[in-house]
């Protein structure tokens, strides 16, 4: 599964979907690098950019953490 030709396909198509259906709640920006940017431009107040970016960041650790459980034995879990 892991060497899969579509396992980036699968993650890009994940990223749209989420853009598509969440944009309007977040402006689309689900990467701490482009909340800086939007907050650096002015388009975002900063205490809603830190509250955006501290979202993104116990996000992403939070999902990193359940993916890791699941993978935490290794491909070779059920041999």
């Amino acid at each position: 599964v892991l060497a899969s030709p579509y396992l980036a396909w699968s993650g890009a198509a994940a990223l749209l979907c989420m853009f598509y259906s969440l944009s309007d709640v977040s402006g689309g920006h689900f990467n701490p690098a482009v909340t800086l940017a939007v907050i650096l431009r002015g388009k975002c107040s900063l205490a809603v950019g830190v509250a955006y970016w501290a979202s993104q960041c116990a996000g992403g650790t939070l999902a990193g953490l359940v993916s890791s459980s699941f993978h935490a034995a290794g491909p070779h879990r059920f041999d």
